[in-house]
């Protein structure tokens, strides 16, 4: 069964988020949920369990994991592009 996954670029405490379809995931990821949903990411060698709220690699945070895929807010890009 494969999860899609939205990725989204926000900065905190803006309040606004963009789409991130250019910012390719770095990550492959698959929904678990068995009682508490969770998302498995394997990235290169390294396999990861998150949940929501989570921070992934101090780039992304897990917004939201549904059955169907889950959401990844890509904080980097949408700061900097708030930058002065």
């Amino acid at each position: 069964m494969g999860s899609g996954a939205a990725v989204v670029a926000s900065c905190p405490g803006s309040g606004a988020g963009r789409s991130a379809a250019s910012h390719a995931l770095p990550h492959r990821g698959q929904v678990v949920h068995d009682g508490t949903a969770r998302v498995v990411l394997a990235r290169d060698d390294r396999v990861l369990t998150v949940r929501e709220g989570e921070m992934l690699d101090d780039n992304y945070r897990v917004e939201s994991i549904r059955l169907t895929g889950f959401t990844l807010v890509y904080l980097p890009s949408a700061c900097a592009s708030n930058l002065p």
